[in-house]
């Protein structure tokens, strides 16, 4: 689940980088990374356990694409 998580990621937080802005994206994944991991820890059955590693997969992957191209558009080589 934490790689459908991933996949999903790439194409939505992309969409919402390019159409809102960096930034905004960057914030929507690290609550959405917060959020999987609140209920990874607090989860009393597998299927939200289950449901949490989704929301955690989809957070972390798209604040690892927005934290470097964030990165890249600001420093100069």
């Amino acid at each position: 689940m934490y790689q459908l998580g991933f996949v999903f990621s790439g194409v939505i937080i992309a969409w919402i980088s390019d159409k809102y802005g960096r930034k905004f994206a960057l914030q929507v994944s690290i609550a959405f990374e917060l959020l999987g991991g609140l209920l990874l820890i607090l989860s009393p059955s597998i299927l939200l356990f289950t449901l949490s590693r989704l929301i955690l997969g989809f957070g972390d992957s798209g604040r690892g694409m927005c934290l470097y191209m964030l990165l890249m558009e600001t420093v100069n080589f």
